[in-house]
């Protein structure tokens, strides 16, 4: 949760516990002088910063801020004159007024891993905008795929090693070759084939309309192509989510997202960078859910 809100937390709760006491004094946040705002900021700051503070160590931070910005004891709190009751060591503090210390360390503690409303509406928008790219993803139409991997010129190559087929998982075209039987590949492709000896190009190039019938070179190409533009997308999906996660700037955050698309409950003791390895190991095992 972002340092003002929680600022706000801590004035509001404080302003009710001296209301209960007979102090009147507080005003709403919005009506706040800024000095005092930055000051209830700075305090929260320290304590987020350092979630071991004490609050009589929050007391003697905030006696050394006032003290900086010129003010002394007084018996009445004055912001003109800069005098204030509460300008003296803790321990000197009467109990209700430790008591407030005490209330403002643990509203922050409290508040450190509640989710910010722009945390919640980010994770929303970025759910919706990722849902969005998958479903695009699956209505890509097949032929689209084909279009980027049309061959340049046609080469006719053949395979004539002793095998009687060679599967080519070299190049990643999954290519079956059979002894003697022409295969016409990019131009691309056959300068690869032909770096070695078990292939050679057919001269003249052009296979028989028969042969050209049954070659089915340019249809397994095509769908490996296929293939691998939908592992590109899926692993686009993938780091786009992460870099979502990455965003988080919470641990209930995380621990919701995990829990809502994994069905899995983290523990809130674990730090925000270890959850949010955790989600991020869960999107590269089971993917965007």
């Amino acid at each position: 949760m972002k340092l003002t809100t929680i600022a706000m937390l801590c004035h509001s709760i404080n302003a009710a516990f001296c209301l209960s006491q007979g102090d009147e004094s507080h005003l709403p946040w919005e009506q706040t002088p800024d000095e005092l705002k930055k000051s209830i900021e700075y305090g929260v700051k320290l304590h987020l910063e350092n979630p071991d503070t004490t609050p009589e160590q929050s007391h003697e931070s905030w006696l050394k801020e006032k003290e900086a910005q010129g003010w002394t004891y007084g018996e009445v709190k004055d912001f003109e004159a800069k005098t204030h009751p509460c300008f003296k060591p803790y321990a000197e503090l009467p109990a209700e007024q430790k008591a407030k210390d005490y209330l403002f360390k643990a509203v922050v503690n409290l508040a450190r891993d509640l989710p910010d409303p722009s945390d919640v509406q980010d994770l929303s928008a970025e759910i919706v905008k990722l849902q969005q790219q998958l479903q695009n993803a699956k209505s890509q139409p097949a032929v689209q795929a084909t279009a980027q991997v049309a061959p340049a010129v046609g080469v006719t190559i053949c395979y004539k090693a002793n095998r009687d087929t060679w599967t080519d998982n070299l190049y990643g075209t999954q290519l079956v070759f059979k002894r003697g039987v022409p295969r016409t590949v990019p131009s691309n492709l056959a300068q690869k084939f032909l770096s070695h000896p078990e292939f050679e190009r057919v001269e003249g190039g052009a296979l028989t309309e028969q042969a050209s019938t049954q070659d089915d070179t340019q249809q397994i190409l095509d769908e490996q192509a296929k293939k691998k533009q939908q592992a590109d997308e899926v692993e686009e999906l993938k780091s786009a989510e992460i870099q979502a996660v990455n965003g988080f700037r919470t641990k209930d955050a995380v621990i919701k997202y995990v829990a809502e698309r994994y069905k899995e409950e983290l523990d809130s003791d674990l730090k925000l960078d270890q959850l949010k390895q955790i989600a991020t190991d869960k999107i590269h095992q089971f993917g965007v859910v």
